[in-house]
């Protein structure tokens, strides 16, 4: 089982104030393989941002700024060293800084073939499998 957890703050955007956004978010990953080639896997996502210059941590729905979060969580199943078919669900939403703004929500199903090439495995320990 892997877990992983990122935070961040950020400033995103053009070189000049007008245009730059700053952003703070913080995420968490986790996989889980359950038996040989069958894997599952989450993921949980909040953030907000709004136009710089940045009014710091507080307070969290900063006037003008935008909020929400993602969740995710799928299954894979390999069906060789570079081929993996996925199924995958997700949940989109942002809710505007401005009372009485609408906010966004999605939902997204999603199915994938996975092919990685070269011979590459993610989660193999970095080899690759030719010269």
């Amino acid at each position: 089982m892997d877990l992983t957890i990122s935070l961040g703050h950020d400033l995103v955007g053009a070189s000049g104030l007008a245009a730059v956004l700053w952003a703070d978010q913080g995420s968490a990953f986790l996989n889980w393989r359950i038996a040989g080639p069958l894997k599952l896997y989450g993921a949980a996502s909040v953030f907000r941002n709004g136009r710089a210059p940045d009014p710091g941590p507080w307070p969290l729905r900063a006037p003008g700024g935008a909020s929400g979060y993602v969740v995710a969580a799928g299954v894979e199943w390999k069906l060789g060293r570079a081929f993996a078919l996925q199924l995958q669900g997700e949940r989109f939403v942002q809710a505007g800084g401005v009372a009485g703004e609408p906010g966004l929500g999605r939902n997204v199903l999603s199915a994938r073939a996975v092919l990685t090439p070269f011979g590459r495995v993610p989660g193999g320990g970095g080899e690759w499998s030719g010269g």
